[in-house]
């Protein structure tokens, strides 16, 4: 996927090597079902802070993209994966791929399981636009170390899976399945 995502923006061969992939991470993320689904929400809203994130949502609604001050559903489609930029990707691209805030819900029909993969570079690597992409139509997107955006993942990505979000220290957690090597 960044193979291509690397062609589309004119970078050169190789750009994304092991010093921006060089962390992987597996989340599987259960919902269950809620009587009242008003009454929970199974992750709120965030944009990604790692480079890219891979989801396979299966066949039950719940990923929604906020737009135009409104919450829009993402159809699944089977045997599909959702392609989520993230703020990585946002300042590699100077603006020119953008970072979408979204959020999964619950649903009251059935209970909904996911699998993530987040790429992200190793935690030392400075993000910054690529300099073969910088031009005076976008805004320069500031320089980086990677381990900023593990510190703003901790601070505003959710994993309380059981819908109790009485204080907002309980959703600073990030469950993480599994690393893989």
């Amino acid at each position: 996927m960044l193979e291509l995502i690397r062609e589309g923006m004119g970078l050169e061969p190789g750009y994304f090597g092991e010093e921006l992939t060089g962390d992987q991470f597996l989340t599987i993320n259960h919902y269950p079902r809620c009587p009242d689904p008003s009454l929970t929400l199974g992750v709120p809203k965030h944009a990604d802070p790692n480079l890219i994130t891979l989801l396979l949502q299966g066949i039950i609604n719940g990923l929604q993209v906020f737009k135009d001050g409104q919450w829009f559903g993402v159809e699944p489609l089977p045997h599909a994966f959702v392609v989520n930029i993230g703020h990585q990707l946002q300042i590699i691209s100077n603006g020119k791929l953008r970072s979408a805030e979204h959020r999964a819900v619950t649903n009251s029909r059935e209970d909904r399981t996911t699998i993530v993969t987040l790429i992200s570079p190793c935690q030392d690597t400075i993000i910054e636009p690529a300099n073969s992409i910088i031009d005076t139509d976008y805004v320069m997107q500031p320089e980086r170390r990677a381990r900023h955006f593990i510190t703003l993942s901790k601070e505003t990505l959710v994993a309380d899976r059981l819908g109790i979000h009485s204080d907002w220290s309980m959703q600073k957690r990030m469950f993480i399945v599994g690393k893989i090597l």
